[in-house]
């Protein structure tokens, strides 16, 4: 049991492509069901991700709450922190559950400079391709729109009155502007579906921002996101 990165790697003459795969096994043992199992399957699976899950944000968030805030953790904080400052691909992907780590740990575990650096980073960021930037990161499709939108409210509802330096807009305009495309958003899977469930890879993705709305019941559509 456990998460594994395959290297899978073809040459033909001169020619070399290699290509790596994200692989996870889990155990056979069928967990009893029963009266309060869900809560405990729950810290079961959080304890897991925080011990053997990818390198990554999510891995982070998970580890906080199970108290482990060491010398890994703060390493995941400023690979996280680096992405995003970046605008790489996928960081939007990292800004979700980073928005999540601010709203339940700020000013715990890392210095205050560090937190300074998480702060810049949620300000400065480019929540759509409509804000200043030149850059690699994919917009178009659900998945990223989703994450995009919700990660735009959520660091507005934050910071309402701090600078985006990217829109030159305040907080609470960002807010404002993401709650009417997170609608947009809602309002087309509802009419016409979502293609998530054609592309299983992506569908972690939407089930992210999803359940970060409904853990955060201000966050617009939250029955919407339930259903999904």
């Amino acid at each position: 049991m456990g998460h594994y990165r395959l290297e899978l790697t073809a040459r033909l003459g001169d020619v070399t492509m290699s290509r790596n795969l994200s692989l996870t096994v889990l155990a056979d043992d069928v967990l009893p069901g029963g009266e309060g199992v869900l809560e405990t399957r729950k810290r079961v699976a959080l304890s897991y991700i925080a011990e053997h899950g990818v390198p990554r944000t999510g891995r982070l968030l998970a580890m906080l709450h199970v108290g482990d805030s060491g010398p890994l953790a703060q390493e995941l904080l400023i690979s996280t922190l680096q992405r995003i400052s970046a605008r790489q691909d996928c960081s939007d992907f990292s800004m979700v559950p980073l928005l999540w780590i601010w709203h339940d740990f700020h000013g715990e575990h890392f210095p205050a400079v560090l937190w300074k650096r998480v702060r810049s980073a949620i300000v400065g960021y480019r929540y759509w391709y409509d804000e200043l930037g030149n850059d690699v990161m994919w917009y178009w499709s659900e998945n990223h729109a989703l994450c995009f939108h919700t990660a735009q409210y959520l660091a507005g509802q934050m910071f309402p009155d701090d600078l985006f330096t990217a829109s030159g807009r305040r907080g609470r305009e960002q807010q404002a502007i993401a709650t009417q495309r997170l609608h947009a958003w809602f309002d087309a899977v509802e009419q016409q579906g979502s293609l998530s469930g054609i592309r299983p890879r992506i569908t972690r993705w939407i089930t992210l921002a999803c359940l970060r709305s409904i853990n955060w019941p201000t966050t617009p559509r939250c029955a919407s996101a339930r259903a999904i």
